[in-house]
């Protein structure tokens, strides 16, 4: 699911967004009217920590299910492309929350839907106000399983994995990255990191 450890008390692992099952993604496939297209699934080649071998994995699950792929490798933006079927996407953390994630991408007029790759409605964005809004933990667990459910049923994206990333720094420089955080928020302001010598 869009859950992850640095998300704290609204951290939820019991939430099961995404399931593998071979056998029911035959049926649905068999139910979508799919009569053998060539699916294209673009990457670059280097933009994404493994993203290129992602995208095979991708090619090789689909095709275990009589989907047939054209991998497109360009290391320009393809995501306004018509051409374009898939692609992966990053969905960064800017802060540990789920609002700092999923609710920054996938909000009503965010990102996704700005772009066209998501549609919301009167529901969806009730939800996403309870979540995003509410002061009381337990509302926003509450709405965010809702929200995590609307996903289930009609999934824009698939949470794929979460790249490694690495820090190397000269003994003089005393800072650390805040868990959960990633490289386009580091957190270098005046008392968070000292440098000696």
């Amino acid at each position: 699911s869009h859950t992850m450890e640095p998300f704290g008390a609204l951290y939820m692992p019991e939430l099961k967004t995404f399931e593998y099952d071979i056998e029911k993604a035959k049926e649905l496939l068999a139910e979508s009217g799919y009569k053998g297209e060539e699916i294209r699934i673009d990457t670059s080649a280097t933009y994404y920590t493994n993203g290129l071998l992602a995208m095979q994995a991708v090619a090789e699950m689909w095709g275990a299910i009589g989907v047939k792929t054209r991998i497109n490798v360009d290391d320009k933006w393809t995501g306004n492309d018509p051409t374009m079927n898939a692609r992966n996407w990053s969905n960064p953390m800017y802060f540990p929350d789920p609002f700092g994630s999923f609710g920054v991408m996938w909000a009503p007029g965010g990102p996704s839907e700005g772009e066209g790759r998501f549609k919301t409605d009167a529901d969806y964005a009730e939800k996403w106000d309870r979540f995003r809004f509410s002061t009381d933990v337990a509302a926003r667990r509450e709405a965010y399983g809702e929200l995590m459910e609307r996903i289930k049923n009609d999934p824009p994206f698939l949470v794929l994995y979460q790249p490694y990333e690495s820090w190397g720094m000269r003994k003089t420089v005393d800072w650390a990255p805040a868990p959960g955080h990633i490289p386009y928020v580091l957190d270098f302001r005046a008392g968070s990191i000292r440098v000696d010598g």
